[in-house]
């Protein structure tokens, strides 16, 4: 687990550093040439770091006892220490919302099916 750690410190710091401002000079071309359209980005800074921010993951370190890392990912959720996404992209490194949006497929196929 400590390998882990020093592995993510070097993700968040090479994100941060690197990532986070390579995509944020993309951005600004990107509006500044009509590419994207995004409201406010040159008149309200606040509104240009909305615009900007992201969330870089990476992939999942894997799961040495997954019941037990499950059950802290619930009650990290539960307790408000953390959120739905941000538990399902460290674990797994998938998407929340197209997890949810493949569930809801998939529930809706076998209730199909079961009627």
């Amino acid at each position: 687990m400590k390998a882990w750690r020093s592995f993510r410190d070097r993700r968040d710091w090479f994100s941060h550093d690197f990532c986070q401002l390579v995509y944020e000079t993309w951005l600004f071309e990107a509006v500044a040439t009509g590419r994207i359209k995004a409201t406010g980005f040159f008149n309200d800074p606040v509104m240009r770091k909305l615009w900007s921010q992201a969330i870089w993951i990476g992939p999942s370190p894997g799961q040495i006892d997954p019941e037990k890392e499950v059950d802290a990912a619930v009650k990290r959720i539960n307790n408000g220490f953390s959120t739905h996404e941000r538990e399902t992209a460290e674990l797994t490194g998938m998407d929340w919302d197209s997890n949810i949006d493949v569930l809801t497929r998939e529930w809706e196929a076998r209730r199909i099916v079961l009627d």
